[in-house]
């Protein structure tokens, strides 16, 4: 039995629904805006399917898209550039190897072989023998923004270096996205190439044994099965239960192709009018003298030199004004929607300093180094970590690195020490850190870190510059400091420093010191 209230407040709702739908002409109204059903967001196409039908539906359409702007855009070539250079960088993620011995002091005899085995394996790590891990890096972390994901086989009983372990960068494409297959009792289910288990774990990868577009061997290309822990297929999913990754070019290709075409189009109509063309305009019928037949009335612009009209014909320049006002705002404009849809600075990606100040300049480019730490952290996370527990067990069979006994997850406390970054204003940020130092809010560690140097090789540096300065019996400005030293110990041939003076040099000198200092005395 329905309720009095319930039934006058139903038949009330169906009244003003049908009067709101008359006032609108059908419009439904939402209680969330970004739901809402009008006129006005009619092209806002939204259907709610699975992560996986989504990639599929528009998946060569989407990758093949962006590798063309990588080779013909200059900004997404900006981009591919700038994410090798920011997480990478020139020398690649240096291994720093952490391992303790049972009193807890690190074991440097122990932590100097890994490293040395391992720098020396990461000179030449592809089959081919064409790339060692930095320049691997280089190309898979440029790939993997454009394609949006990136597979590495690790093969293992290589013969072709001492090691016997090697990797194989694939091409995305022979992971064939169209072979889906319904789980049974006896398969596993294979979504877009990727086979999983009932908890949607990669147990296997489908790919093809050579190009999909390959015509260079007439022969029927074949599918063959590998096993997950061979592969790593490394992409960031924008959902949960996302089996493939998609490029990371998607939400500025729009913007950024029509940017494309509208530069084109400025450049040309430029050109166009910086050409001065005019047209020849009849004015008095009883002199002209109509050309001869298949013949055209031209004539060619030479500088300096005037020509005069045929009989009855007057000139008439035709001049548009290319590039308009108007065409630096919109492009900036453009480049800064672009730019913070991949998040990056958009100085940086337009090479565009005018106007910029310190302090601009400053926020900017902290906030886009942030964005590049967490993908450096990723990469070494997702990438590295696992190819070196690979290489480990194969550096120590083939007797290329031997170690102890101990508890083998000891060996896995290693880290990849990423690149920094240079100070914006060196005497200020420099100034900075020490007083954080002195004052115990930030260790020499973590200062140095930021700026992609370890502490350690850096104290190594000054112990030994130290000792050849004291064997030679030289005096040298800055550098008459040790362990405890204070601001009077300086060299008395030093320069003094006068008070208030902010000059570069000085101020730069002075700022050197006071960090020597910090770094090495030592905290109370």
């Amino acid at each position: 039995m329905v309720k009095p209230n319930t039934f006058l407040f139903a038949g009330a709702g169906a009244f003003v629904a049908r009067a709101w739908a008359r006032i609108t002409g059908g419009a439904k109204r939402s209680v969330f805006k970004g739901a809402e059903l009008s006129r006005l967001w009619f092209d806002w196409v939204a259907t709610p399917i699975s992560a996986d039908q989504e990639i599929y539906n528009d998946f060569l359409r989407l990758r093949s898209r962006a590798r063309e702007m990588r080779r013909n855009h200059p900004l997404v070539r900006q981009y591919a550039d700038l994410i090798s250079t920011n997480v990478i960088g020139d020398e690649g993620m240096v291994l720093r190897a952490k391992v303790r011995n049972r009193d807890g002091k690190l074991a440097k005899d122990v932590n100097t072989r890994i490293e040395a085995a391992w720098n020396d394996w990461a000179q030449c790590v592809t089959t081919d023998g064409t790339m060692g891990l930095t320049d691997l890096s280089h190309m898979l972390v440029e790939a993997l923004a454009i394609d949006g994901e990136i597979l590495i086989r690790k093969v293992r009983n290589y013969k072709g270096n001492p090691y016997r372990f090697a990797l194989v960068a694939i091409d995305p494409d022979l992971l064939d996205h169209q072979f889906f297959r319904a789980p049974t009792d006896k398969e596993n289910e294979v979504r877009l190439g990727v086979e999983v288990d009932d908890y949607g774990k990669p147990v296997a990868f489908h790919l093809w044994d050579r190009h999909p577009t390959d015509l260079f061997n007439s022969q029927a290309r074949k599918r063959i099965r590998v096993p997950a822990e061979e592969i790593l297929h490394i992409y960031r999913p924008d959902r949960p239960n996302t089996s493939r990754g998609t490029t990371w070019l998607n939400s500025i290709m729009m913007p950024a192709k029509m940017l494309d075409g509208y530069v084109e189009a400025e450049v040309v109509a430029a050109r166009t009018g910086a050409a001065k063309m005019g047209f020849f305009e009849q004015k008095t019928a009883g002199d002209y003298a109509p050309p001869a037949e298949g013949e055209r009335l031209t004539m060619e612009a030479v500088p300096g030199q005037f020509e005069a009209l045929p009989p009855g014909m007057e000139f008439k320049p035709w001049s548009p004004e290319h590039p308009s006002t108007a065409f630096p705002n919109f492009v900036q404009s453009m480049q800064r929607w672009i730019a913070s849809g991949l998040h990056v600075s958009y100085n940086v990606l337009g090479n565009d300093l005018q106007g910029v100040n310190y302090s601009s300049l400053r926020s900017a480019l902290l906030t886009e180094r942030d964005h590049w730490r967490k993908l450096q952290k990723w990469w070494g996370r997702r990438v590295l970590m696992p190819i070196y527990a690979e290489w480990l067990g194969f550096a120590q069979l083939t007797g290329k690195l031997y170690l102890d006994s101990r508890d083998w997850s000891a060996y896995m406390a290693v880290r990849f020490m990423p690149r920094g970054w240079s100070w914006v204003d060196p005497l200020k940020d420099i100034n900075a850190s020490v007083a954080g130092i002195e004052n115990g809010l930030a260790s020499r560690a973590r200062v140095l870190a930021d700026q992609g140097q370890d502490f350690e090789e850096i104290a190594e540096e000054l112990k030994e510059e130290q000792e050849l300065i004291k064997e030679l019996g030289l005096l040298l400005t800055g550098m008459g400091v040790g362990p405890g030293a204070t601001a009077g110990d300086a060299p008395k041939d030093a320069p003094d420093s006068t008070p208030g003076d902010n000059t570069a040099s000085d101020g730069g000198r002075t700022a050197r010191l006071r960090l020597v200092r910090a770094l090495l005395s030592a905290q109370e």
